[in-house]
């Protein structure tokens, strides 16, 4: 769809007279093929579309909350989940329960931005974009400007006879059709990308590509737009602010590296290596605002307990919310004895994704090593009767426990 509407942005030079000529006929046939390209793409993976619908539904309803000035820069891994497990508080019945997941991305770039900055932010962007997607360069305003600055030229080593030839000269150039010029097509090949680019991250995530990130700027940088103003700096104040870009450029090259450094680090955790584990514990309040090292980290913490328990909590509450996340801190608090907190974030994990049978399982455990058997069985029964997203070997084997648990206490 963003190719097709790239094209279309494309060949609009060369069809505008037909479409103005068939303006109704063009616009019904447009509409008819976007519904039909949209019901085939849904049609083709129904559960990836409901997934997207599901994000939305949960965005939308987080940027009513905050619409001003939403949630802060970058902070959807952190912010989303939880209220994904609100929504589905608020909507036991909801059909999407069936496909939820732990979402990463908000598959849809103008939510996200509404998302992270609010209206602010997403008038700011839609202004970037408008103002040059929207700008028309004067077309009879250069010709007029170049032309009559070589008829200047001209004007001392010619007759009345060459003016006039000149003036014909000129009349054809203004008149020439402007699309011609090889500046113009460009201009037209860039729109068409971004327009393309801009319907794509509709409905994916290119902010978290930087290849596809870094695209925007690209063809923004390289598309003419009205200039605002003009104004000259001293040179003092000119040579402060470069001086100050270099050391922001520095000091960003250096954070950059620092993370990169932190994502080999926590990857050699799993092998063991102390030095790993000293550096992750030296850096940790710096590291975990980088999503893939925070992610590795709860992962490595999750399937290394004797070491998640030498780590302090803070490590712990620092992780990012999700379900599997959730389901590690209650094991933690679990083996320390801190029986009110393990049950607050099994219960949460298990709102989060109502599909995933491990927060029932392990909050189970928990009442039937407490001591707290009506608990357990009711939450086993709730568990036994959980519609699951996917049946394994683990949730065949903690259905059979936790029968076996029922017989024995009924």
């Amino acid at each position: 769809m963003g190719v097709a509407a790239g094209l279309m942005l494309w060949f609009a030079p060369a069809l505008g007279g037909f479409v103005r000529r068939h303006l109704i006929v063009v616009s019904v046939s447009a509409l008819t093929i976007a519904v039909i390209a949209g019901v085939a793409l849904f049609g083709y993976k129904p559960g990836s579309a409901n997934a997207r619908l599901l994000v939305w539904r949960v965005g939308i309803e987080m940027v009513a909350r905050r619409p001003a000035t939403g949630y802060g820069v970058a902070s959807f891994h952190r912010v989303y989940m939880p209220r994904q497990g609100d929504y589905f508080e608020a909507h036991p019945d909801s059909p999407w329960r069936m496909v939820a997941d732990n979402a990463v991305y908000p598959y849809n770039e103008p939510l996200h931005v509404l998302m992270d900055q609010g209206l602010v932010g997403l008038i700011l962007v839609a202004a970037i974009f408008a103002s040059t997607l929207l700008y028309r360069p004067p077309k009879e305003g250069r010709c007029s400007a170049v032309d009559s600055g070589n008829t200047k030229g001209r004007a001392s080593t010619v007759d009345t006879t060459d003016r006039s030839s000149i003036a014909n000269e000129h009349n054809r150039t203004a008149a020439a059709p402007a699309a011609g010029r090889p500046d113009d097509n460009d201009q037209r090949a860039g729109k068409a990308a971004l327009t393309a680019s801009i319907l794509f991250s509709c409905f994916s995530y290119p902010s978290y590509v930087f290849a596809l990130f870094f695209l925007f700027p690209v063809l923004l940088g390289s598309l003419d737009s009205k200039p605002v103003g003009r104004f000259a700096l001293p040179g003092w104040l000119s040579t402060t602010l470069k001086a100050a870009l270099a050391a922001g450029v520095i000091y960003g090259a250096r954070q950059i590296g620092h993370f990169k450094e932190g994502e080999r680090q926590v990857g050699r955790l799993f092998s063991g290596d102390p030095k790993a584990i000293n550096y992750v514990t030296a850096y940790y309040d710096r590291l975990r605002y980088n999503p893939v090292f925070n992610n590795i980290y709860a992962v490595w913490l999750g399937s290394r307990p004797e070491a998640a328990d030498r780590m302090p909590p803070k490590h712990i509450d620092g992780m990012d919310p999700s379900c599997e996340n959730y389901c590690t801190a209650g094991n933690y608090y679990s083996r320390r004895g801190m029986c009110a907190e393990a049950e607050r974030c099994y219960l949460r994990a298990g709102t989060m994704i109502p599909t995933r049978l491990m927060p029932n399982y392990l909050l189970w455990q928990l009442y039937a090593d407490c001591g707290d058997t009506l608990r357990a069985a009711a939450t086993a029964r709730t568990a036994l009767h959980q519609p699951l997203k996917v049946e394994n070997d683990f949730t065949r084997t903690a259905k059979m426990q936790m029968k076996e648990f029922l017989e024995n206490n009924e």
